[in-house]
């Protein structure tokens, strides 16, 4: 990894923003400001071992905020938080950190997932079985976490936990503001002794279950698609419990209908239960360092994603319409933008909803051919699988350079380049590409040209189930929180 480059900030004529780290989502503008006013370090150099330095003011090389149009950006920064002598340098002069996306921080956020998720169980733990009452941070202390952790069954320990979980987490108070958002909602519903469990044995049995209805699925009803994965049945990263950890409290339900109904019952979201006894948990960072929000999620009436509330929207070639500057192709459904590329090179061609914030959900290929089908229309695949490189044939590389002519100008934003009339050009400009580059955007043009081609409502029916799927919200999901 080195400095930071201009193609961080701007990217084919649009606002970058981190694809990982503590802010995804988020631009580099706006990191560089978060990082200035917490007083997080910037490393000046081309490794993480250069010399930390503390932001003061950023601004555009020609004044005024950073913003689309005055790049190059400035950083005026000091050797120590209190010092008073300034420099000021190009933001290109510091290294691409881990705030920044950078600096192994894929690697570094998979490494903190699980004393981050069991961190969450030690503190809910705390407020149920420990403190009883909204959490300050008076109550969290390692005596306290000490006794919480008797009802804890966690991947990490809590030693691990302390040591290994990511500091902004502990300094923006997450696990508190965590623990006191689930307390608040179910301090009523779920009482008496509340087990936490984080990849424990008895979450493994609750998964265990899952697939074996999901195998069941597959042989008689159908109803699921084909990689109804388990996070897309119930994306609980912990579970709080009544039952006691020996027990099996989903091991009767045989199929995903009875699976759901079940889920619900047990979370007391159900018209006929309202005790809790086993609720699932989906967390992130909160927006807010002051508190914590929940959503609900497969509730006993549909609340989120409703019929006529998602809609198709439109398309690009890429993020900014340039047909060759990218292998992907952007949907617009419901607000929201969609991302279609690989994530494997090869396969794995998928949809990624990106919106405006952290990455929010998936969806495979295979998957949203099952919901085409679902509004009878036309596969996007070849033989029932992806059509890769290896398949494709001129009349293929015809059918592209067909498809980039027909939707050209129906693209949603205004294409920043030409329309390459002649084959002969378009399949020069295609050489120039990788080998990989057409199968990937032939899928994404047949998807367009399938929804393009559909009748509004049918359009519309595909775009809600890939919402629906990409949020764990589907027919078949499974009821669960989630920390806002």
């Amino acid at each position: 990894m080195a400095e930071l480059k201009k193609k961080d900030f701007i990217d084919g004529g649009v606002l970058n923003t981190a694809s990982a780290g503590p802010y995804a989502g988020k631009t580099r503008i706006e990191i560089v400001n978060i990082k200035i006013k917490k007083g997080l370090p910037f490393i000046k150099g081309k490794s993480a071992g250069g010399s930390k330095f503390y932001g003061k003011h950023f601004e555009s090389a020609k004044k005024g905020k950073p913003n689309l149009n005055n790049y190059p950006y400035e950083l005026t920064y000091s050797k120590s938080k209190t010092s008073k002598e300034f420099l000021t340098d190009n933001i290109t002069a510091f290294f691409k950190d881990e705030d920044f996306g950078g600096g192994g921080s894929r690697a570094k956020q998979a490494d903190n997932t699980g004393p981050t998720e069991s961190g969450c169980a030690y503190y809910c733990s705390l407020i149920f079985n420990v403190v009883k009452k909204e959490l300050t941070k008076s109550h969290c202390t390692t005596a306290n976490l000490r006794e919480a952790s008797k009802y804890v069954k966690a991947s990490s320990s809590l030693t691990h936990f302390l040591k290994n979980g990511p500091e902004d987490w502990h300094e923006d108070n997450v696990y508190m503001n965590t623990a006191n958002a689930v307390y608040k909602k179910f301090k009523s519903k779920l009482t008496g002794t509340v087990y936490c469990h984080r990849k424990s044995p008895f979450m493994d049995k609750l998964y265990e279950v899952f697939k074996e209805a999901k195998k069941l699925d597959e042989k008689e009803d159908k109803l699921a698609p084909g990689s109804f994965s388990p996070d897309k049945w119930n994306p609980g990263d912990i579970w709080l419990t009544n039952f006691s950890p020996e027990e099996e409290p989903l091991k009767n339900c045989r199929n995903l209908p009875q699976l759901k109904r079940c889920v619900l019952e047990y979370a007391g979201a159900s018209k006929k239960s309202k005790k809790t006894v086993l609720l699932a948990i989906s967390l992130k960072k909160p927006g807010s360092t002051k508190k914590a929000g929940i959503k609900e999620f497969n509730t006993a009436d549909r609340t989120n994603y409703l019929e006529g509330e998602v809609s198709y929207d439109g398309f690009s070639f890429g993020k900014t319409g340039d047909f060759f500057s990218s292998n992907d192709i952007y949907l617009y459904m419901g607000g929201k933008e969609v991302q279609f590329r690989a994530f494997n090179t090869t396969t794995g061609w998928q949809g990624n909803i990106i919106g405006t914030g952290a990455l929010g959900g998936k969806i495979g290929g295979g998957n949203i051919d099952f919901y085409l089908k679902v509004a009878k229309l036309k596969s996007i695949m070849y033989n029932g699988s992806e059509k890769t490189t290896g398949l494709l044939k001129k009349d293929d590389y015809e059918l592209l350079f067909n498809l980039y002519k027909k939707y050209y100008k129906k693209q949603k934003n205004k294409p920043p380049v030409d329309l390459i009339t002649e084959y002969s050009q378009f399949e020069k400009e295609r050489k120039k590409k990788s080998q990989h580059f057409a199968w990937q955007k032939l899928m994404g043009m047949n998807l367009i040209d399938r929804l393009e081609s559909a009748q509004k409502k049918k359009a519309d029916v595909v775009a809600t189930e890939i919402i629906r799927y990409a949020a764990s919200n589907t027919d078949l999901s499974s009821y669960f929180i989630k920390i806002l």
